[in-house]
């Protein structure tokens, strides 16, 4: 018999109450050996949440595979979390192995020790229900956590380009090695630059660091490492960004975004709702002068798109425009 072992751990989980991957594994020698097995292989799915497809959990999608092509006929996990936290999927995925007469063994389930292929799923939607409404719990408590420091204004995520954290929560100042680079792009702009023209002058006239360069460089300095890719060039869509931001005159808005569910993609919160909290920090930007700008930009969209308010469809419309009348 080919008898594998499945382990996973995610932040959701209670430490304390899940084991570590370790203790997981140990526990499925301990079974194996019980029973004068060899385990043959082990999948391990670490800070990998339970909540998301199957397909998602690296380690899990390898052993879909080999279940497929028959190289598995045990699965052993510590309790039924550890498979997913998704009831349906759950329940789909066991039903799945009883088609392939592959037996799923938890030594250490919430309602006992479980054998699938020994008739023991009484109790399969309740443990089922129990998984999925423990993650759903711990993350409303999160969510809860997250709003009360938003309201505060507290900036959760990382920092702003142009800004450092320090060890007071909430607290915000300059990033003096960045500060010119920001006054530069504000005073390009109002001057009549574009923003392509913006990044030209940046990428071969200055010696301005991008954002993912000042990230790396932070990192380094605390013995991190940076792992996303880090772009060495500036582009329109890092000024559009640092021209539009409110953070650059003091103004830090919170709670821009939420999700109503785990794991879903956040939704654009109304302007109404969002928490705003002015002279929160020093301001790199006169708030005249990031007025100025916004009128500017509105006005250059405004200009740039005439073409859409033609009666007629032309195919080169907004590909081409007449260098007499514009349009």
């Amino acid at each position: 018999m080919k008898i594998v072992c499945y382990c996973r751990l995610s932040k959701d989980d209670n430490k304390s109450r899940y084991s570590s991957i370790n203790a997981q594994m140990e526990l499925a020698k301990e079974y194996a050996e019980s029973q004068g097995w060899n385990i043959s292989k082990y999948y391990i799915d670490d800070n990998v949440s339970g909540y998301i497809s199957n397909d998602e959990r690296p380690e899990f999608s390898k052993m879909l595979q080999d279940i497929d092509d028959g190289k598995v006929d045990i699965i052993l996990a510590k309790d039924l979390s550890r498979i997913g936290r998704k009831g349906s999927r759950t329940l789909t995925f066991i039903d799945e192995l009883k088609e392939k007469n592959v037996n799923l063994i938890l030594t250490k389930d919430t309602f006992g020790e479980f054998n699938l292929l020994e008739g023991d799923d009484d109790l399969l939607g309740l443990s089922t229900w129990f998984n999925e409404r423990y993650v759903k719990e711990v993350s409303k408590k999160v969510k809860i956590g997250m709003h009360k420091q938003l309201e505060k204004g507290i900036l959760l995520q990382g920092t702003k380009f142009g800004y450092l954290k320090t060890a007071k929560k909430g607290e915000l100042i300059v990033d003096e090695s960045v500060r010119e680079t920001i006054t530069t792009i504000f005073d390009l702009y109002e001057q009549g630059l574009g923003m392509r023209k913006i990044c030209h002058k940046l990428n071969f006239e200055y010696d301005f660091l991008t954002p993912s360069q000042v990230i790396e460089r932070n990192l380094k300095g605390k013995g991190k490492t940076y792992k996303k890719p880090v772009k060495k060039l500036w582009d329109i869509y890092m000024i559009k960004r640092i021209l539009k931001d409110e953070i650059y005159i003091g103004r830090l808005i919170t709670h821009k975004t939420e999700r109503k569910d785990i794991h879903k993609q956040g939704k654009k919160v109304k302007r109404e709702n969002q928490y705003i909290f002015e002279n929160h920090h020093e301001a790199i930007i006169p708030k005249e002068q990031f007025e100025r700008v916004q009128e500017m930009m509105k006005k250059r969209v405004k200009n740039s798109s005439i073409y859409t308010k033609k009666k007629r469809d032309y195919i080169f419309g907004g590909f081409l425009r007449c260098g007499e009348c514009k349009r």
